[in-house]
């Protein structure tokens, strides 16, 4: 939490937002325990342990708070990932901050998994990262196809262009597995990709077609390649990375990327 809380905490100020911490005291919700007779118990239980985040809460808001930002903070109650959901339908924010993989077992598959039930929900942007953000993200990559719902991150880089001066890639998966003959064309696709782009947002970027087995694994290797500090997606595409990003390529990605991945919901 503290790796969320100090990469929040540098993006609240450098895009000067409001910056909102949720901690879900989870329920356990099973038979066994009404059968045992251990609702009261376990009521109890959640009771204490949510008075217990909420004090530890108010000190770290008050912490942060020295920092020049504004910030509240809420405790609540249920399943995490349906929790966060339901709060951020109720604040609007610009964007959702997440942890993946950060620990062990079963803790780490249920971080892993409430993420992603955050991300598969497709309504807000969701930034996730295992590393500490702590400087400006001077290299982002954005994989691309040619369909409109793949350019919609095109935007988001746009943003990032401006505010932090960041250099973009666009990056173009030829998947080797799905025709050969796209190895040939890969110069011709550049042309079209620089066209699309042109068409789609005025921004300026270098394109990168990497030629790979499959679509996750092209973009970790391009991220690594050109350094990337970031890379920005949407979670939904027709073609090109190829098929849907949204998915396993996807999910793929979040959980191996090294650096943070911006996860965009495909514009309705």
């Amino acid at each position: 939490s503290e790796i969320l809380i100090s990469s929040s905490l540098f993006l609240a100020k450098s895009l000067k937002a409001k910056l909102y911490l949720l901690n879900v005291v989870e329920k356990i919700e099973t038979p066994l325990v009404k059968i045992l007779g251990y609702e009261e118990k376990v009521e109890k239980f959640l009771k204490e342990e949510g008075e217990k985040r909420e004090k530890e809460m108010n000190n770290k808001i008050e912490e942060l708070k020295k920092e020049k930002i504004e910030v509240e903070g809420k405790i609540r109650y249920g399943k995490a990932s349906a929790q966060i959901i339901e709060f951020a339908e109720e604040i609007k924010p610009d964007l959702i901050i997440m942890g993946t993989q950060t620990t062990y077992g079963i803790e780490s598959y249920f971080i892993g998994s409430t993420t992603w039930r955050v991300i598969e929900s497709k309504k807000f942007p969701v930034l996730t990262t295992r590393v500490k953000i702590e400087k400006k993200p001077e290299v982002i990559l954005v994989p691309v196809d040619l369909s409109p719902i793949s350019f919609q991150a095109v935007s988001y880089a746009n943003i990032m262009k401006e505010i932090f001066d960041s250099k973009i890639y666009f990056l173009h998966v030829l998947v080797i597995l799905e025709s050969m003959a796209k190895w040939e064309a890969a110069e011709k696709m550049e042309e079209e990709i620089k066209k699309k782009i042109g068409q789609e947002k005025k921004i300026s970027g270098e394109i990168i077609i990497e030629k790979s087995p499959d679509a996750a694994s092209g973009i970790l290797k391009a991220c690594k390649d050109i350094k990337a500090d970031m890379i920005i997606m949407t979670t939904h595409g027709r073609g090109g990375i190829e098929k849907a990003l949204f998915g396993s390529i996807a999910e793929r990605i979040i959980r191996e990327s090294e650096v943070p991945v911006l996860s965009l919901p495909p514009l309705t």
